[in-house]
C-alpha cells in the first residue's frame, strides 16, 4: 500500500480491451516489483447488475463477477485464469466450467455477493463527472485510476509505462519531465 504508483483497475471481466490493460499492468509490476499497487474494481458491462449501463455489452459479465468476487481467498486465481483463457471466458460452458472448478457457483444466487458486487459498482459515483450526460464518473471500462487521475480506456503501453517510471523516479527523489502524479 505504500508503492508510490496507486492504481485502481475498475473492469469487466469479459471486455476485450480489460482484458489489454490487465496484460499491461501485469507486466508493469514485472517490470517495477514492489512499486505498483494495483486494486481491482469490478464494473461489469451488462444492466443486469450494473445500472450505469443501459445495454448488455457482455453478456455474462455479471455471472462471472459473481463467481470472481463470492470468495475473497480465490479471487487473485480466478482474476488470473479468466484473463490466461482469454477468449474462452466468453462462452457460457466456459464460465459454467470454472465456476463447478472453483466452487463458486452459489454465487449466482447468492445475496451478498451480489450487494457487495452492487455496491462495489456503486463506488463508481465517488470520481468527479466527466460528462454531463453520465452520473458517475466511471462509466466505462477500462478506467484505470493512476495516483488519483483518471484515464478511461487504454494508453499504448510505453506511455503507460513512462508515466508509471516517471512517478517511480520522482518518488526516489529524481525527476522526470512529466507533470506531478502523486495524486
Amino acid at each position: 500500500t505504500d508503492a508510490p504508483v496507486q492504481i485502481v483497475e475498475s473492469a469487466a471481466l469479459l471486455c476485450p480491451d480489460c482484458k489489454r490493460l490487465a496484460d499491461q499492468l501485469h507486466r508493469l509490476n514485472e517490470e517495477f516489483p514492489g512499486k505498483i499497487n494495483v486494486v481491482f474494481q469490478p464494473f461489469p458491462l451488462e444492466a443486469a447488475c450494473n445500472d450505469v449501463v443501459e445495454k448488455d455489452l457482455h453478456p455474462g459479465a455479471c455471472d462471472i463477477t459473481y463467481m470472481a468476487m463470492h470468495d475473497p481467498a480465490q479471487f487473485r486465481a480466478i482474476h488470473d485464469e479468466i484473463w490466461d483463457a482469454w477468449p474462452a471466458p466468453r462462452e457460457p460452458e466456459w464460465r459454467q466450467g470454472m465456476g463447478e472448478r472453483y466452487g463458486v457457483l452459489e454465487a449466482l444466487e447468492d445475496a451478498e455477493t451480489k450487494a457487495l458486487v452492487h455496491d462495489l459498482i456503486e463506488t463508481g459515483k465517488e470520481y468527479e463527472k466527466t460528462s454531463d450526460q453520465y452520473s458517475y464518473g466511471i462509466r466505462s471500462t477500462p478506467t484505470m485510476i493512476l495516483n488519483g487521475r483518471m484515464i478511461i480506456g487504454t494508453l499504448p503501453y510505453d506511455q503507460l509505462r513512462a508515466i508509471v517510471e516517471a512517478i517511480i523516479v520522482r518518488a526516489e527523489g529524481g525527476n522526470r519531465f512529466l507533470e506531478s502524479w502523486e495524486g
